[in-house]
């Protein structure tokens, strides 16, 4: 059982005295490892169950490479024979083994294609896969933890990561976001979890955990929307917070902009909620400081 603790952070000397430590516990048969690996990298707890072995954990849960050696160093065991149910390991969280996985286009409407060609319902999105809408076509794309990602009109996004950590909850995703708009609706999740979801663009990373926010590419900009929750904004030089309400930029050289208030959405009026009509007058009050408006209709949740 995993569950997620603070990274560890250490002064200098710390650092250099857990290094010289590591050296000395591990021995000239194991791998050297990046000192970023143990100082910066989170932490999990591994959980000791009934009759299991150093070894036997280390063999499920470690990337390859890594052996129960570096577990008996970084937990500075006296005996790797000796483990007690419940006990606790610390293990960095990039030292596990990864499991690739798949999300589902759970629906499509208008023009839309997967990897080129023409999206069929419940089709399997992996790492590498590219979503591509026309003018008129949207994608909901459900990530296996339940998030949903939908694609605007007129998009591009690749999958470019989609893995899980041994043994862990929460999921990694990144999804370039080459041309257009992408946004996430992703509900809350206990800490220990761990999920993080990206949304990349040449000119800056919008990166969550659980939120409702939205991203636009654009030849001169890109934009970030914090409809629910807290986004890191990252740019070339400086990770910026947005909180729900407001929105950042980015230019073409990766500068964010401070972040700054959204536009309330406008109140719409329609005669009937679903619309059962073919044509419908929908009026809406203007909003201040608004240069233009889009709306969206759809038959269904798309």
């Amino acid at each position: 059982m995993l569950h997620a603790g603070p990274a560890p952070r250490s002064a200098p000397a710390l650092a250099l005295s857990l290094a010289v430590s590591l050296g000395l516990l591990v021995g000239a048969t194991t791998p050297a490892l990046a000192a970023d690996e143990t100082d910066r990298a989170p932490i999990i707890l591994y959980q000791v169950r009934d009759g299991e072995t150093l070894t036997g954990i280390a063999g499920h849960l470690l990337r390859d490479g890594l052996t129960w050696r570096h577990l008996k160093a970084i937990n500075q065991l006296d005996d790797a024979d000796r483990l007690s149910p419940g006990q606790e390991l610390r293990v960095p969280r990039t030292w596990l083994r990864e499991e690739t996985l798949e999300a589902r286009l759970g629906q499509a409407s208008g023009e839309v294609q997967v990897d080129g060609a023409p999206a069929v319902p419940e089709a399997r999105l992996r790492a590498g896969s590219t979503i591509s809408t026309g003018s008129n076509g949207v994608a909901l794309v459900t990530l296996p933890d339940g998030a949903i990602v939908r694609v605007a009109p007129e998009s591009r996004v690749r999958v470019e990561r989609l893995r899980r950590a041994r043994s862990t909850k929460g999921i990694e995703v990144r999804f370039d976001v080459e041309q257009g708009e992408v946004q996430v609706e992703a509900p809350e999740q206990p800490a220990d979890e761990g999920r993080r979801i990206e949304l990349r663009t040449p000119k800056a990373v919008a990166a969550v955990r659980g939120t409702r926010f939205r991203v636009r590419e654009m030849p001169g900009v890109a934009t970030n929307a914090v409809l629910r929750g807290e986004v890191a904004w990252i740019g070339r030089e400086l990770e910026r917070s947005v909180q729900a309400g407001f929105g950042s930029s980015a230019d073409p050289s990766g500068r964010t902009t401070e972040p700054e208030p959204l536009l309330p959405a406008p109140v719409i009026t329609v005669p009937e909620t679903p619309l059962r009509t073919s044509s419908a007058d929908i009026r809406f009050e203007p909003v201040s400081g608004a240069a233009r408006y889009r709306v969206l209709v759809s038959r269904d949740r798309a």
